[in-house]
């Protein structure tokens, strides 16, 4: 019987440990909606890695909050679907969600009578690899799609320690007609899957592998003024450093770094539950008041914008609630939630806004 117990131990102690491998079943669907949290602590040892290691990242401190999610390609507007959700002439940009473009600044287009807004990424999953395959952006109020000539390839799949792979991707977004120039994106990304074992996070502790991403990008901008001229924007080199760990649809953990009189700590991000003493970043732009709040049963929405949908999540980051296209004068009910504190988060015209909730 002692022999059976030490056996059993044994099993269960090598299980715990043993390494993983990141599938497409790892990875957000569309629709999927994440709480994370970002931290300002640019101490972390981001070089140590290895086998069957052990990474604690528990103490560090937690400087805001926001809601990700994965719209769904499905509820891109026309331009874009044309483009990112056309399986007969477009199959190899059939994506699956898009989110926010926020690598790239710009702010200077305003200089040149260029107002561009809302830039969102186009990826693509499937069993074989996560790609992104291209860009939106309205330019002066025009939405114009580009699909990438050659494709981002983030991530290679199945992902197991020691696999790695090379990308080079090239975009051009031609502008016309809103502003008669041109953007360019070339970019080069080499990846190893460096290290396997588990992490430890404010909010949990993960069996994970960890992939390092070094990403060097060339932008440009060809402007019709004077005679035609390039513009390079600047965008430095990066290192990102992603701890993947199963069904988590996000990396659990991730440092980005750029070369700043050496490899520089600039973004620390991790998956997350809501904190109270922590802010949900949103929209400045809204008018919004939810009432009666706290409620044990319904709450009503008064806003002086269209609200696209409405979301209700938990403090763990799962929803609870989601409609589209919500009739504002109807009472949003939560009867059949437990007592507790929850997070509204609305799309609109101007953005995401995000309040908490209390059921009585």
């Amino acid at each position: 019987m002692k022999f059976f117990t030490f056996l059993l131990a044994s099993v269960i102690s090598v299980a715990s440990y043993c390494q993983i491998t990141i599938t497409e079943s790892d990875f957000a669907d569309g629709g999927d909606t994440v709480i994370v949290s970002s931290s300002n602590d640019t101490s972390l040892d981001f070089n140590a890695t290895g086998a069957d290691f052990s990474w604690d990242f528990s103490m560090i401190d937690i400087e805001t909050q926001r809601i990700d999610t994965f719209h769904d390609i499905s509820g891109a507007e026309f331009l874009y679907q044309a483009v990112f959700n056309n399986g007969f002439t477009n199959p190899d940009y059939e994506s699956d969600y898009f989110l926010p473009w926020s690598d790239v600044d710009f702010s200077m287009g305003q200089q040149i009578g260029l107002s561009i807004e809302d830039p969102v990424a186009f990826t693509k999953k499937s069993s074989t690899k996560i790609e992104g395959v291209g860009f939106g952006i309205k330019a002066n109020g025009f939405s114009i799609p580009a699909s990438s000539d050659t494709i981002d390839v983030k991530y290679e799949l199945p992902m197991t320690f020691n696999d790695t792979w090379t990308s080079n991707s090239y975009t051009e977004l031609d502008l016309n007609p809103a502003f008669d120039g041109i953007y360019l994106r070339y970019q080069q990304r080499t990846s190893v899957v460096d290290g396997w074992g588990q992490i430890t996070t404010p909010f949990k502790t993960y069996d994970v592998v960890r992939v390092k991403s070094n990403i060097e990008s060339q932008d440009s901008v060809f402007v019709n003024l004077f005679g035609g001229q390039w513009i390079e924007l600047p965008v430095p080199a990066s290192v990102e450093y992603s701890w993947f760990a199963n069904g988590e649809k996000i990396p659990v953990f991730s440092i980005v770094t750029q070369d700043i009189g050496g490899e520089t700590i600039t973004s620390v991000e991790f998956r997350d539950k809501k904190r109270d003493f922590a802010s949900i970043s949103q929209s400045e732009n809204l008018e919004l008041s939810i009432f009666p709040n706290p409620t044990d049963s319904e709450f009503f929405i008064k806003t002086d914008q269209k609200v696209n949908s409405v979301q209700i999540l938990d403090v763990s980051g799962k929803v609870v609630y989601n409609e589209m296209n919500p009739i504002l004068t109807q009472a949003v009910s939560i009867s059949d939630l437990k007592t507790g504190t929850y997070v509204l988060s609305l799309e609109t015209e101007s953005g995401k806004v995000n309040k908490l909730i209390t059921k009585k």
